[in-house]
């Protein structure tokens, strides 16, 4: 809006007629203008001291430079009316909080800085003393090996000599596993291998025998567990310390957990062995019953713990044998010496297992080679023993051999049955039957089975062994055959002159038995048998199986069957089955006889021995043959 007093002198300078009204009024006018400035002046005055007052509050309640954006931001200032000192005083206000707040990030940085410093200096000195005890331990760790470097390599050279297997501890010598130092308290007793195997105990030995191996060697690991259980399966080989592993174990005396249960020393040491046994000691047990162990005692029967005793038996200083320098004894100086983690002992001990590694596998390669060549010596003495002359005396010698396991027993006797395989001659010498022994025995066997088949009491049943069923014909079938019924042989049932002929049919032939063996309640091998007996090729009139077979004759020929003619007839052959398999065998034994005979010279004893054996099997078989002619059914009826 335009000023008034800008309107008023335009009007003033457009009329100047009217000038002098006109000055009069601008004048009055001016005046009162001034005078409401001078009101509103005052009325602003109070206002912005007002508002001062109140921002000047506000501001004074700010901390810092975050709060002054807020505060400005919530529209601090919008609307209101301040002086100029106010506003110098935010502006102000702002730069003071910022310096503040930089004051503070400084001050709180130089006691960052300070305290950094303080436990930078506390750590370093902390390092230091452990770089010092670490130095100390590490110089004690490298005079020990100094110290003990022989031990370490004979244990290597040993290793290396003796493979990861144990050597013999006999009386006088010594080994150490774990805390314990194994050896045989028996004057003159050498090592004892009991180790002979799996055996076969009940679940409660399996328990007990776990119980003591963790109370004995419980903190010893696995190894010091098997150890105590090699002794317990020595002791039971021994036959000295009792009766199999529960013998052993609770025999008076033998191991004091076990005291409690069977008194020996008042109970004395004893412990309460009614506990479930750990994983470790199950397992140790499990490999010991089942023979899959290392016996690291080297036979011994016997084993204490010096630290607690030391029995007038035991080890004196260099007694200690070799085996107490291996891997096992060189780990267990290193843990007593305290200095070494068991990473170190690990790491120290790979040298040696590396040599036993090696060492055992050269042991195994010439223990191969030494049994390769046992076994190969042991077979050819079978097959050049002239007593053995069968696979199954064979299969009985090899098995019965105590110098191999039962495993390369088994492997023997199939290398053993391949070589017979492929020459037979290896185990037999080729020698041919004696000819008067085999048309004596074959004529004798062939004369009882003419004999059954001709006598009329059996000669039916005979008949009918002969047609009795099987997978591959039926009992029609071969009565077909044995009649000469084929598909060619034409039957006529209409006509004289064969003007309608048909060919045989088997079919029929096969119901007509069936017919005939329900109607008389027999067998169908009976039935055929009768109905052979009743055929005729070319009955007068038509040629039909009505008329070859009749039923009257058929029926006739059944109904004359005895009561116990079946049972008889059955009975004699059984007889003549008995004699013919006696005398196959007595054949067969005489030709490995005389296979044997062969190999020694004339006039040795041998040779008369065996001379005896085939004069006495001939005796045997003419009383075979005799009996096989007298080998008739008894005349029931």
């Amino acid at each position: 809006m335009a000023d008034a007093r800008l309107v008023w002198r335009e009007l003033s300078q457009a009329q100047p007629n009217v000038a002098p009204l006109i000055g009069q009024a601008n004048d009055a006018f001016n005046n009162a203008a001034d005078a409401a400035s001078g009101i509103l002046g005052r009325y602003q005055a109070g206002i912005e001291g007002k508002n001062d007052a109140e921002v000047r509050q506000e501001l004074a309640a700010i901390k810092d430079e975050a709060g002054l954006d807020k505060w400005l931001a919530n529209g601090g200032l919008n609307g209101r009316q301040v002086s100029d000192d106010v506003l110098g005083l935010v502006t102000g206000g702002r730069n003071t909080i910022i310096g503040y707040t930089n004051d503070r990030s400084i001050v709180r940085d130089r006691d960052g800085r300070l305290q950094f410093a303080s436990d930078a200096n506390s750590r370093l000195n902390a390092a230091e003393g452990r770089t010092a005890s670490e130095w100390n331990d590490q110089q004690a760790r490298q005079q020990w090996l100094r110290a003990n470097a022989g031990l370490g390599t004979q244990a290597e050279e040993i290793a290396r000599a003796a493979g990861s297997g144990p050597g013999e501890v006999r009386t006088g010598q010594f080994s150490r596993i774990g805390s314990h130092v194994f050896g045989n308290a028996d004057a003159g007793q050498g090592p004892i291998n009991g180790n002979t195997g799996a055996l076969n105990v009940s679940e409660d030995t399996r328990l007990r025998l776990a119980r003591t191996l963790q109370a004995e060697a419980g903190n010893q690991g696995v190894d010091g567990m098997i150890a105590v259980g090699s002794v317990i399966r020595n002791r039971a080989a021994s036959g000295k310390y009792g009766t199999g592993i529960d013998g052993v174990i609770m025999k008076p005396g033998q191991f004091s957990a076990w005291n409690s249960e069977t008194g020996y020393a008042g109970g004395e040491q004893g412990q309460n062995m009614n506990f479930q046994p750990n994983a470790q000691a199950l397992a140790a047990a499990d490999a010991i019953l089942s023979g899959n162990y290392q016996d690291q005692t080297g036979g011994a029967t016997h084993y204490y713990n010096p630290y607690i005793s030391n029995p007038a038996w035991g080890a004196r200083g260099a007694d200690i044998a070799p085996a107490a320098t291996s891997r096992v004894a060189y780990q267990q100086a290193m843990i007593d010496s305290g200095l070494f983690s068991p990473a170190d002992i690990r790491a120290a001990s790979d040298p040696i297992r590396s040599a036993e590694a090696a060492g055992q596998a050269e042991r195994d390669r010439a223990d191969a080679k030494i049994v390769e060549e046992q076994i190969a010596a042991a077979n050819q003495a079978l097959l050049d023993n002239p007593e053995i002359n069968t696979p199954e005396q064979l299969r009985r010698a090899v098995m019965e051999d105590q110098n191999f396991t039962a495993t390369e027993n088994e492997q023997r006797y199939q290398n053993l049955r391949s070589i017979i395989a492929d020459d037979p001659t290896r185990l037999r010498p080729a020698t041919a039957e004696d000819p008067t022994t085999v048309a004596a025995t074959v004529g004798a066997v062939e004369a009882a089975s003419r004999a059954l088949d001709a006598n009329p009491q059996t000669s039916l049943f005979a008949q009918a062994d002969r047609l009795a069923p099987d997978a591959n014909q039926s009992a029609g079938q071969k009565l077909a055959a044995a009649v000469g019924l084929d598909a060619g042989n034409r039957e006529n049932p209409t006509s004289w002159f064969g003007n309608t002929e048909e060919g045989f049919n088997q079919a029929d032939l096969d119901r007509m038995v069936a017919r005939v063996a329900t109607r008389n309640q027999v067998s169908e091998e009976v039935a055929a048998a009768a109905m052979a007996r009743a055929y005729e090729d070319d009955p007068w009139g038509k040629n039909t199986l009505a008329n070859r077979f009749d039923a009257d004759k058929v029926d006739a020929i059944i109904k004359s069957i005895g009561q116990n003619d079946e049972r008889d007839y059955k009975e004699a052959r059984r007889n003549v089955g008995v004699l013919q398999n006696r005398l196959e065998t007595l054949r067969t034994n005489e030709q490995l006889l005389r296979a044997q005979l062969s190999q020694y010279p004339e006039g040795s004893a041998q040779r008369a021995a065996i001379q005896a054996q085939i004069d006495a099997g001939r005796q045997q078989m003419s009383a075979a043959e005799q009996e096989l002619s007298k080998a008739q059914p008894r005349n029931s009826n």
